[in-house]
């Protein structure tokens, strides 16, 4: 369940970011959609650590 709340967790920050780069950078769209595409890279960079780091804390 822990890793359900996760990556909810981490979809949600995702979808938070895509909305606020298109939010500020309306004039733009494909430099928003970009950087909200970055985001989400970023943020599944983050979630995949975690569960490697959960994963390994389960094995000690």
């Amino acid at each position: 369940m822990k890793r359900l709340s996760n990556c909810l967790t981490v979809l949600g920050i995702w979808v938070l970011a895509s909305l606020l780069a298109i939010a500020y950078i309306g004039s733009h769209p494909y430099l928003g959609l970009g950087i909200a595409i970055l985001g989400g890279i970023a943020f599944g960079v983050a979630a995949f650590l975690s569960y490697e780091a959960e994963q390994r804390g389960d094995k000690d």
